[in-house]
């Protein structure tokens, strides 16, 4: 299973995380075990050594093993990141050889081990198959565990999969080496005797057909439950990496728990068969069950994130939570299937007497596994939702059971009451099944997992839901309290996008428009754009207002998405869904493009974020250096990554290959995501307003509170000046496909509610807009209740005395006694004086400083106010930008221990200068402290970088 885990990982970086790609992941390597297991078992019963044998395909696994990763990147580096752009059918063919044949060579190792127990047991072939059972499947789901937890976050997938190869390479050590220790060959075996044979056991006459019937049925319908219990899961507790680890190994150790139970039974003629009967029919109503369970689940998350600390500890007590409720949901039903296929190998060994029967019921197993796979992913969820998929397969289950008991019953080996009795139990299960069981759509779409609360239908309004095949998607109208109604568009509960009723607009609807207004506004003339994600579609809804585009290529993972945004969002947003520039794709991303060489104008990344499963991938060092190559000259890129469910530190690791990969870059904010515009060919220095004239532009940057480029212009946080000199100072590792940071440890911020809004203190100020070029002209009717503290309204006033508005002054000359009065305490002056300072500069406007502080002097400010006199002075050098001034009068301030300034000002301010004098080097008292403001830091590496 750790191999089968980063197979899945390594071939999604491939193929793509669409629904076809995942499946066929899994049809190759579960149709590779089958394979595996004919031949493994054919060998055993052919051979005299079959450990001899079983060495042998170990050592072979280790080559594989040891050398996958290698291989694996030298044919990524050709097919998708270099020269020969693979088309769909180069890529399967390399996934299918890198990975089938060992996944034929692990098939091929159950029967060889199960035939070497047989021989070397002096017990029943029941009881040593049963026991191979519990061991196989128990180290499965310790595999998995030990991978995502601690070997893929120490060593990545390279590493884990070096010691995964080791691991195969002592195996085949220790069992060749066993193998030469036996005196003579192990002998071979054509008739198995269960425990409890003996003469006067009567002959049974059967048709094993029948036993292969069921094992391929019961492999049917438990990948049915698997499949259908991680979805809902997922809604309860998150579609993170963390959580389908967590179930797959609860799932795999339900499995070895039942094998390690039947071990020690002991049969009698076809009392197996009538176990195995019971027990699927036991397994269907588990099933049914576990629906219980897991309408419960909600409920059990909703207490457990409302009690407990959402730190990192607390974290860790989630994760034992979460398996815990894996495992309530999970091991009654898979407890069950753990003990099907033992008795059934048990069952067909009586019959056959050959090795080879291990391997041939194995492998119809697995065969059946995969048709459930298939049905489950492309019918049964979509059709019946992941409820009635449940509630299908547990049906399934007890009429194998069923159809057991009445060949007994034929056979005269069972009363007629036994199998009316179990025909009532399973009709009266499903009955309750339907009428109890059944899980509210509003309630699985709550999200509960992120913020601990269930919604009802008193205020939401189901619009649309589909249990599709890579996620749940749901719309639902939330009716709030003020009136506002929002429509909102979810991923597996995970809000993706929202539209608001009322004139303002939700928070969305500002990112959105951001997003397809920025690289339109940078681009000179774009015609070819695309987009990476679809949300509501309001990003391309907006792009489709300019008159220049000529083709819009929408990449979205998941058709369901577009079909729940059509239904609630398009009257809002007509263009997006009848526009005819616009062609819709269903696929990844990052495998279409690859699949298509095409290039773009304009190519916009809106991915949910990086926590979720999957998503990771699109915020990788990998994927911005292949995402480059798809644009054209000038092209521009645009990334949006929230600031929310994120810290520092995980946004550092994306940001840093971000750099790396593209030489021109600007950052802007809009509420608490960053849309990052990114190109190597454009210095993003371009300014196109012809689309800002365009009336249904207008109307929506009304509707979303921009009123002119100067409202863009403080949403600006950094450039590639700012940041590049930090992000490579800075010691964090990348992001990578191989590396997995984010993806293993942003499922933690999130628990913790972590936020990287260091990165908003950015915004609005002036030091940053004066070291950051950005195209946008200024405007001057600028409201100034944005600028200030509506408590220091005088300060309004004295912006338009030195603005010259006469509008605002009303004709009245202003004089700002109450700024200068002596009862006010000097702190609160310093810090208005601070404040107009700062927005004078933020306008550009050295001008109306200077007319400021100059007022200030005239009515005798300093004189009533000592104190400030020295601060005067400093802001009187940085209106002149006097920089050697600005420098020493920081530098005192600093000195003297200034009570009336915080001291990372002051440093703010001699940092801002001293990257102004090309003289300036990096002295101890401009360094920051670690707790200084962020662009304190920022500036502190410009400086050391100039100076190196």
């Amino acid at each position: 299973m750790l191999y089968q885990s980063l197979w899945s990982r390594y071939l999604g970086l491939l193929l793509g995380h669409a629904a076809f790609a995942q499946t066929l992941v899994l049809v190759i390597f579960m149709g590779g075990l089958a394979i595996g297991s004919v031949v493994g078992g054919r060998l055993a019963e052919r051979s005299h050594n079959p450990l001899l044998i079983y060495a042998i395909v170990e050592g072979l696994l280790a080559l594989f093993g040891i050398g996958f990763h290698g291989a694996f990147v030298g044919a990524m580096n050709g097919l998708l990141y270099g020269d020969l752009h693979a088309g769909s059918w180069l890529k399967w063919a390399l996934a299918a050889s890198s990975v089938l044949p060992q996944t034929v060579m692990l098939g091929v190792t159950f029967p060889l081990m199960a035939s070497v127990w047989m021989r070397l047991s002096q017990q029943a072939a029941g009881h040593s198959i049963a026991w191979l059972y519990f061991t196989n499947s128990l180290g499965a789901g310790l595999g998995v565990l030990v991978g995502i937890f601690v070997l893929v976050p120490t060593m990545g997938l390279p590493g884990t999969m070096l010691t995964a190869g080791l691991l195969n390479a002592v195996v085949a050590l220790v069992a060749y080496g066993y193998s030469k220790q036996l005196n003579t060959p192990i002998p071979e075996t054509k008739h198995y005797q269960t425990a409890s044979d003996s003469s006067n056991t009567p002959s049974f006459s059967f048709n094993s057909r029948i036993i292969l019937l069921v094992a391929a049925g019961t492999g049917l319908a438990s990948f049915i439950y698997e499949i259908a219990w991680i979805r809902l899961l997922a809604l309860a507790l998150g579609a993170s990496t963390h959580t389908f680890e967590l179930m797959l190994s609860a799932f795999i150790v339900g499995l070895a728990l039942g094998g390690f139970y039947v071990r020690n039974h002991k049969f009698k003629g076809n009392s197996a068969l009538y176990l195995v009967a019971w027990v699927q029919v036991a397994m269907g109503l588990a099933a049914l069950f576990s629906l219980l369970v897991l309408g419960q689940s909600f409920n059990w998350v909703s207490w457990f994130l409302n009690t407990v600390q959402r730190n990192a500890d607390g974290y860790q007590l989630y994760t034992w939570f979460s398996s815990t409720v894996a495992y309530m949901a999970m091991l009654p039903a898979t407890f069950l299937a753990g003990m099907t296929l033992p008795l059934l190998t048990h069952s067909l060994l009586q019959v056959e007497g050959k090795e080879g029967a291990v391997g041939r019921l194995y492998a119809v197993n697995t065969l059946g596994s995969i048709a459930g796979i298939l049905l489950a992913t492309y019918w049964l969820l979509p059709a019946l939702g992941v409820d009635g998929a449940i509630i299908l397969a547990a049906a399934l289950d007890c009429a194998l059971g069923l159809l057991l008991l009445a060949w007994l019953w034929q056979q005269q080996q069972l009363g007629r009451w036994s199998l009316a009795n179990a025909f009532a139990l399973v009709v009266l299960g499903l009955f309750l099944a339907l009428q109890q069981a059944m899980i509210d759509p509003v309630k699985m779409a709550s999200g509960v997992y992120r913020h601990g609360k269930i919604q009802n239908h008193d205020s939401t309004e189901l619009v649309f839901h589909e249990d599709a095949r890579t996620a749940s998607i749901t719309v639902a109208k939330e009716h709030l309290d003020t009136g506002e109604i929002v429509s909102v568009i979810k991923t597996n509960g995970k809000p993706d996008a929202s539209l608001s009723s009322s004139d303002s607009g939700a928070p969305d609807e500002r990112t959105m428009t951001l997003t397809a207004l920025l690289p339109l506004l940078m681009h000179e003339q774009p015609s070819h754009i695309g987009n990476i994600g679809f949300g509501s579609g309001m990003t391309v809804d907006t792009a489709l207002i300019d008159p220049r585009l000529k083709e819009v290529i929408n990449v979205e993972i998941e058709p369901a998405m577009v079909e729940g945004a059509r239904i609630a969002f398009s009257e809002q947003l007509p263009r997006v869904f009848t526009d005819p520039r616009v062609t819709m794709v269903y696929d990844d991303a990052k495998s279409y493009f690859a699949n298509q060489n095409i290039t773009f104008d304009i190519l916009y990344s809106e991915p949910s974020n990086p926590w979720v499963s999957g998503v990771a991938n699109l915020f990788t060092e990998e994927f911005y250096r292949f995402i480059k190559t798809r644009l054209n000259d000038k092209g521009i890129f645009l990334q949006w990554i929230q600031l929310y469910e994120i810290d520092t530190q995980l946004l550092t690791s994306i940001l840093k290959p971000l750099d790396q990969h593209f030489q021109h870059y600007t950052a802007f904010t809009s509420n608490t995501d960053l849309l990052i515009v990114a190109s190597n060919s454009n210095n993003l220095q371009s300014f196109d307003a012809s689309v800002l004239e365009q009336p249904a532009m207008q109307r929506r940057l009304q509707r979303i509170g921009i009123g002119g480029t100067f409202d863009l212009s403080k949403s600006v946080l950094f450039s590639e000046r700012l940041l590049r000199p930090w992000l490579r100072q800075h010691g964090i590792a990348n992001n990578s496909d191989y590396f997995p940071i984010v993806a293993l440890n942003a499922p933690e911020k999130r628990f913790a509610r972590k936020a990287a809004l260091e990165l908003l203190s950015l915004q609005q100020n002036w030091i940053v807009q004066d070291l950051v070029n950005t195209p946008f002209e200024q405007i001057s009717n600028v409201d100034d209740s944005l600028l200030f503290d509506e408590q220091y309204s005088d300060l309004n006033n004295l912006m338009a005395y030195w603005r010259g508005d006469e509008a605002l002054r009303q004709g009245q000359p202003y004089v700002p006694l109450a700024v200068c009065h002596p009862a006010i305490a000097p702190a609160v002056v310093a810090e208005q004086l601070r404040m107009a300072v700062n927005a004078s500069m933020m306008l550009e406007s050295e001008e109306g400083t200077k007319r400021l502080l100059t007022l200030l002097k005239q009515h005798g400010c300093l004189e009533r106010q000592p104190e400030l006199a020295a601060l005067f002075e400093l802001y009187q050098s940085i209106a002149l930008r006097d920089y050697p001034a600005v420098l020493a009068n920081a530098r005192q301030l600093l000195t003297q221990g200034s009570q009336l300034i915080l001291p990372e000002w002051l440093r703010s301010y001699a940092l801002w200068a001293a990257l102004h004098q090309p003289s300036t080097t990096v002295a101890d008292w401009l360094k920051p402290e670690v707790s200084d403001i962020l662009i304190n830091h920022l500036m502190y590496s410009m400086l050391q970088a100039r100076q190196n």
